[in-house]
């Protein structure tokens, strides 16, 4: 099994669950990955990132937060059909709508390739929180869970799911990436 990790927009900072799932899998002699990504307006820079880690397969688990969530939908996007993953995490992305961020709107540029994505993965979960205050807890709904026809969580009152709305260990999180 492989675990690869995908931050959000400013990589991540000491204490986020990105880094506390990885230490948990590391413990658990599972091989992961947490790569810190570059300048998030620059798409192909994270996907070049993301290729360097290779042998893609039903034995990959890929977990984004955030803005991790898109670069994880462009790589499946990209990954030739062969390369299936097992599992794949959406923790608080958004990918529809207008992005007030400039940094971020290359992600954005063009739409999805929802039909290719969905056969790029076995199973697909999304969890979004009901009071994040980047996008309405309607928008991961209806642009991750809807066009993947995915499992939908809804975490209550956590924010961004970050340190910031006091997320550090998420046990739940490492249960479902590791359930079959």
């Amino acid at each position: 099994m492989k675990v690869i990790i995908v931050h959000g927009w400013h990589g991540w900072i000491s204490g986020h669950w990105v880094e506390w799932l990885r230490d948990q899998l590391k413990d658990k002699k599972i091989e992961v990955y947490l790569p810190l990504l570059p300048n998030p307006a620059l798409e192909k820079e994270w996907l070049s990132e993301l290729k360097k880690i290779t042998n893609y397969d039903s034995n990959t688990i890929l977990v984004g937060h955030s803005l991790g969530c898109a670069a994880i939908l462009r790589l499946l996007e990209e990954l030739p059909e062969t390369q299936k993953v097992g599992k794949v995490v959406f923790v608080v992305g958004w990918v529809g709508g207008d992005h007030s961020i400039p940094e971020l709107r290359d992600f954005y540029k063009k739409s999805f390739d929802w039909k290719k994505i969905q056969k790029q993965a076995e199973k697909f979960i999304v969890i979004n929180s009901d009071n994040d205050p980047y996008y309405e807890k309607e928008k991961g709904r209806e642009h991750i869970s809807k066009y993947l026809k995915s499992e939908f969580i809804l975490e209550h009152n956590q924010g961004h799911i970050n340190v910031q709305s006091g997320f550090g260990p998420y046990p739940k999180l490492l249960k479902m990436a590791l359930e079959k």
